[in-house]
């Protein structure tokens, strides 16, 4: 199975943002963080909940759907311990494209 069929059974894949920041990610595609993984959720079900009680989000935030033609690496499960783990994942890779970026809206709690 290539890294694109096993994405692709995962069905849709998110990313949460600082609101503002969707403009840019829109623009410039998704960049890595400091430490070399982008961050994805295979639900937006519980974003807000990860958004709030594991990244700090107090009032708003941004969420992106990616398409997961973008994600050329191999997805591996992030390292938490929420009861949301299953659903967290991490990639290592530098920047999904653009173009594999769309902005789902602005969410408030």
């Amino acid at each position: 199975m290539t890294i694109y069929e096993t994405v692709s059974s995962m069905g849709e894949l998110y990313h949460i943002t600082d609101f503002g920041n969707h403009i840019a990610i829109l623009r410039n595609g998704l960049r890595a963080s400091a430490d070399g993984y982008i961050y994805l959720l295979t639900s937006k079900e519980y974003a807000g909940y990860i958004a709030k009680n594991q990244l700090g989000y107090t009032s708003s935030y941004g969420l992106l759907q990616i398409n997961s033609k973008g994600v050329v690496k191999e997805l591996e499960a992030d390292n938490v311990g929420e009861i949301t783990a299953s659903q967290q994942k991490r990639i290592k890779q530098d920047l999904i494209e653009a173009r594999f970026v769309s902005f789902e809206g602005m969410c408030k709690f």
